[in-house]
């Protein structure tokens, strides 16, 4: 629990932030859901499985916003990381917009 809490202030490293957080959690999600909806024919676990991407999705994208913030405006921190976490945020926004493009086509 603490180590949600930890991503979620912004208080770990943005590289466990984005990779381990964002884009390995991102691929373990998708590979338990598309696996287990394989089996499971129930129109409740695919709300299920939603909300659980869609929670996820607030989680991470809040959590390397706030690290990469909190690096951004560190008076500390050097250009190379600088850059590193302005890209961190463009990234988060791309895939928040695309997700949200692909949610919006799901229930139209």
């Amino acid at each position: 629990m603490q180590y949600l809490l930890a991503h979620w202030r912004g208080e770990l490293s943005l590289t466990k932030s984005t990779l381990l957080n964002g884009v390995v959690a991102y691929f373990v999600l998708m590979f338990l859901f598309l696996g287990a909806g394989q089996f499971i024919k129930s129109e409740a676990f695919v709300y299920f499985a939603l909300a659980g991407f869609v929670g996820w999705i607030i989680w991470a994208a809040v959590g390397i916003t706030r690290c990469a913030f909190k690096i951004i405006f560190s008076k500390q921190s050097t250009e190379v990381h600088r850059i590193a976490a302005t890209a961190a945020v463009f990234c988060v926004i791309a895939f928040v917009i695309f997700v949200g493009q692909d949610l919006f086509y799901l229930f139209r």
